[in-house]
């Protein structure tokens, strides 16, 4: 009997130490359950890849995803392409004659008599407009010496610019050209020159093209420079940065927009101390600024912000396609009418007091079964909300911050041309004059004439 109750004894004691393993064990399954759970909604949001439609990813990435169709476009029956009944846009018979050429049969068509002698009428009239054959002119400056009578000093003519030492150089309009080529149209270096050469029969070297964007970025860094202060002293301003590299660096090209004027800014860090370079820690603004959700954009010091509801609203169509969430689309619904309501004719107090209070409850809300992603934004969206609605109080602030968009797609553009900046300078050169260039095309003059003469575009 003694032995027996040891050996129940010592067979208890392996239970209880069973019973602390399988406790343990359970707690462990039960942790990789929610492990397992938490992976799998996770592989499913992630193989739902991201597209023009619910993201900020430009449209030309789409092209190997198949046609992406627009959620948020509104159908109108019309056909595609241009409508019945629409104006064409066709070449205009030209007033300004250069030359006049006389096109008449030598010999009759039925019986081959000689028609020279014989008198012609006009019949139908063409036009073909085509360009001179393209030639540089060369321009001689000769320093004449007069030697004066009463004094006998010779009086030597001033020649222009620096032909005094360098007595043969290529002349404004080549430069600005090359300018024009690089900025406005993204040329790369080597090709500009192999423009200027096949065109012109000019041999233009990469120092020179370098020379050309940097000597032109110094000329018009005044009116540059004076475009930021147009900017500060706006009611609304946009901002917008996108990622470049300067040879294998990584860069940032930010922007600053408002109706009339653009500043371009380069810079080696995302972060507020470019914001802080450029507009200030100091001073206030009284601006209301139009930006993405980028928390060093919404620490400027100014009036008021304004995030971009339609970076919100492809972010919700991006949760709700990966995630299916009911929540997300009720919010993409409150987004839309606020978008439509910001319109200056559009706003009236009633509607405005009734969409901000629906804006506060859906921000509210308990979202205890929701999807992680989903409960971030509202958590995010929550400690920016009067943000949201800032441009039901302000007329002039639009919902979108699609403007600066458009304006800094041209950075993406050049470096997809001309594959990326080699400098520093290079990248700072390219930002004045890309500057003036924008700031010409927004306020509808001549980019040409704005490069000649920059100052046309200070009010």
């Amino acid at each position: 009997m003694e032995n027996y109750k040891e050996e129940i004894q010592s067979l208890r004691a392996i239970i209880d130490d069973l019973k602390l393993i399988v406790a343990d064990l359970r707690k462990e399954n039960e942790s990789l359950r929610k492990e397992n759970e938490l992976l799998r909604k996770e592989i499913l949001y992630l193989k739902i890849g991201s597209n023009s439609r619910n993201s900020s990813m430009p449209p030309s990435t789409d092209i190997f995803k198949g046609l992406v169709q627009n959620p948020n476009r509104i159908k109108t029956g019309k056909a595609i392409g241009g409508q019945k009944g629409r104006d064409g846009n066709n070449l205009m018979f030209q007033t300004e004659i250069d030359q006049t050429q006389y096109h008449k049969k030598s010999h009759c068509d039925e019986c081959g008599h000689d028609l020279n002698q014989i008198g012609a009428t006009e019949g139908i009239k063409g036009q073909i407009i085509d360009i001179p054959i393209i030639k540089p002119i060369v321009i001689e400056h000769i320093s004449m010496v007069a030697i004066c009578p009463h004094c006998s000093n010779k009086n030597k003519g001033q020649l222009p610019g620096t032909l005094d030492y360098c007595h043969v150089q290529y002349g404004a309009r080549l430069k600005d050209l090359i300018v024009y080529l690089s900025v406005r149209n993204y040329l790369p270096v080597k090709r500009i020159a192999e423009f200027i050469q096949t065109a012109y029969g000019i041999k233009v070297s990469d120092g020179f093209i370098i020379d050309c964007l940097t000597n032109k970025a110094e000329a018009v860094k005044e009116v540059y420079q004076e475009f930021l202060n147009q900017i500060k002293q706006d009611t609304v301003v946009g901002s917008d940065e996108t990622g470049f590299k300067i040879k294998a660096e990584k860069a940032w090209m930010w922007l600053w927009r408002t109706q009339k004027h653009v500043y371009f800014k380069p810079s080696l860090k995302r972060d507020y101390k470019t914001i802080e370079e450029v507009m200030g820690a100091e001073i206030k603004h009284k601006f209301v600024l139009v930006t993405d959700r980028y928390p060093a954009q919404l620490k400027t010091n100014c009036m008021t912000h304004q995030v971009c509801l339609a970076h919100l609203i492809r972010e919700c169509v991006n949760l709700n396609e990966k995630t299916g969430s009911a929540w997300v689309l009720k919010l993409k619904k409150i987004f839309k009418e606020i978008v439509k309501l910001s319109k200056p004719e559009s706003i009236k107090i009633k509607a405005r007091d009734n969409i901000v209070k629906r804006l506060d409850q859906i921000l509210n809300q308990a979202l205890t079964k929701s999807h992680e992603k989903v409960k971030t934004l509202r958590v995010k969206l929550l400690k920016i909300k009067d943000y949201i609605t800032t441009c039901l109080y302000y007329p002039d602030v639009p919902a979108e911050n699609n403007f600066c968009e458009r304006s800094i797609r041209n950075v993406k553009l050049k470096l997809k041309v001309s594959t990326n900046l080699r400098s520093m300078q290079g990248a700072e050169s390219y930002a004045i004059i890309r500057s003036i260039i924008d700031t010409s095309i927004l306020q509808g003059k001549n980019v040409w004439t704005a490069l000649q003469n920059p100052y046309i575009l200070i009010d």
